[in-house]
């Protein structure tokens, strides 16, 4: 099932479940990333532990007004900001997720 980011908050960067400092943490990053960054990362995390490539976050609904290379600038800023790890290829694209004790960058 593809997640819809549209029913995500901007700064999904943090699960319910996850500790309050998970949560400060989200709130300060959310605070440095411009909208476009915010709801590339909040995709990525909607896609869990296993991440998503460019192609995965552009085809959603909600970046269907963005060109292709929208998203893939994104994610790439973000990867060099630290907010998302290369976790491996799929389809011969980078596989982002958001970093957590379970990954190591690829």
């Amino acid at each position: 099932m593809t997640p819809d980011v549209r029913d995500l908050p901007l700064f999904a960067a943090a699960r319910s479940s996850d500790p309050t400092t998970s949560h400060d943490a989200a709130g300060r990053i959310s605070a440095t990333l411009s909208d476009l960054q915010q709801r590339v990362l909040a995709a990525v995390t909607a896609f869990g532990p296993d991440g998503a490539t460019a192609r995965d976050v552009e085809t959603l609904p909600a970046f269907a007004a963005c060109g292709p290379s929208t998203c893939r600038k994104r994610l790439s800023e973000l990867h060099k900001a630290g907010r998302l790890v290369a976790v491996g290829r799929r389809d011969g694209m980078t596989v982002y997720a958001f970093p957590t004790a379970h990954h190591h960058a690829a």
